[in-house]
């Protein structure tokens, strides 16, 4: 007597491909919309790569994401998860490897937003555990469903205001209409969700959930896996190259510190800064490559040190453990806190800085590259008083 063997399908945990899809393909438009910004990410990671393999790097990844994502959209394609899985923890690696030198404040892996490197570890793990498990469904699962909704869904809420964006909207609505009759109005139903998710300034990491619930729609179609998913990789290969070999114009931003206006939180938050009893601080914006703010370092030292004077506290774009070894080599007594580079940027032109604060509010904001006299800053305080 023979037995026949039967195989049981389960097509149900093909899904579990859905959030990691519509993950990577949220990582390749913000990549591809600001490649440079990732670049100097990359830098932080623990890879230590050429600057030139780095730049080859933050050209090819979004568009291998896009490829990755798309696949895995349509559920079908076991290759396309293994690459997945591989990137995954090659990435994870880089960031563990990254943490010990203290500059990785964020990855970069969906562009503008600020993903703590723990948050991206168990991001990473989470979305490994789903590809892994998503092996033993079936690939029938995955035929007749609303893939392209879900696509124009993440592709609006990562690129609502890139002009660029056209070219994968277009792409998009074109293929959406060939694969069938049903997906171009959900796809554009799909375009005015991801606005609105734009628009309200959700996190991106919303993203892979509220899309798999657009994605669970039953549509009748047969995807052409190929076509599409190289379609739309080579659509962020050019828009990648064009915006890494000339970035976009950054809009003009006014100054970072304003007197009267509070003090910016994004920079380091104000309960973190050191006050006296009227609340007031000082604040001295300072590198520890700078020859300027090591010209300056005994005034500075001579203003933490005036009683008369409110409490001084430093920022610096480097990592606590760098902090702490420039501190014992200039002898600097006054704490100095650990800063985000690319805000320390933006707020400061040359250093060093002195800034008044006073009940979390800029009072005085000095001229750049030098320090004040502490008669100075002591007549700025006397004169509030009366």
């Amino acid at each position: 007597m023979s037995l026949n063997k039967t195989t049981v399908e389960k097509p149900f945990l093909r899904i579990l491909w859905i959030p990691p899809a519509l993950l990577f393909i949220a990582a390749a438009l913000s990549k591809a919309a600001d490649p440079t910004a990732f670049l100097y990410e990359l830098a932080d990671y623990g890879f230590n790569l050429p600057i030139d393999l780095e730049a080859l790097l933050a050209l090819l990844l979004p568009p291998l994401e896009g490829l990755l994502g798309v696949t895995l959209l349509f559920g079908r394609n076991r290759c396309a998860a293994l690459g997945a899985i591989l990137l995954l923890l090659i990435f994870t690696v880089g960031i563990i490897t990254g943490l010990p030198d203290g500059y990785l404040q964020r990855c970069g892996c969906l562009g503008p937003e600020n993903l703590a490197p723990g948050i991206t570890i168990a991001k990473n793990l989470l979305a490994l555990i789903l590809l892994i498990v998503g092996f033993a469904g079936s690939p029938r699962w995955a035929m007749n469903r609303n893939y392209w909704g879900s696509f124009a869904f993440v592709a609006a809420a990562c690129w609502a205001d890139i002009s660029l964006v056209l070219i994968i909207y277009g792409l998009g609505a074109l293929l959406a209409a060939l694969d069938g009759k049903k997906h171009l109005p959900l796809y554009l139903i799909g375009l005015g969700l991801g606005w609105c998710f734009y628009l309200f300034e959700l996190p991106l990491l919303l993203l892979p959930c509220l899309g798999t619930f657009y994605y669970l729609i039953k549509i009748e179609s047969n995807p052409y896996i190929m076509r599409t998913a190289i379609l739309v990789c080579f659509s962020l290969l050019v828009i990648t190259f064009t915006n890494l070999v000339q970035p976009p114009s950054p809009e003009a931003e006014p100054p970072f510190f304003q007197t009267g206006q509070p003090w910016p939180q994004q920079l380091i938050p104000s309960y973190q800064l050191p006050a006296d009893r009227e609340n007031r601080t000082l604040v001295v914006l300072l590198s520890p490559d700078c020859d300027a703010c090591r010209l300056w370092l005994p005034l500075a030292a001579s203003i933490s040190q005036r009683s008369e004077l409110p409490p001084l506290v430093g920022l610096a774009p480097e990592s606590p453990e760098k902090i702490r070894a420039y501190r014992r080599r200039e002898a600097i007594s006054f704490p100095i806190l650990s800063v985000d580079s690319r805000i320390f940027d933006r707020a400061v032109e040359r250093t060093p800085l002195l800034v008044f604060v006073e009940n979390d509010t800029v009072y005085r904001v000095f001229s750049e590259g030098n320090l004040p006299p502490p008669s100075s800053i002591k007549e700025i305080g006397s004169d509030e008083k009366n």
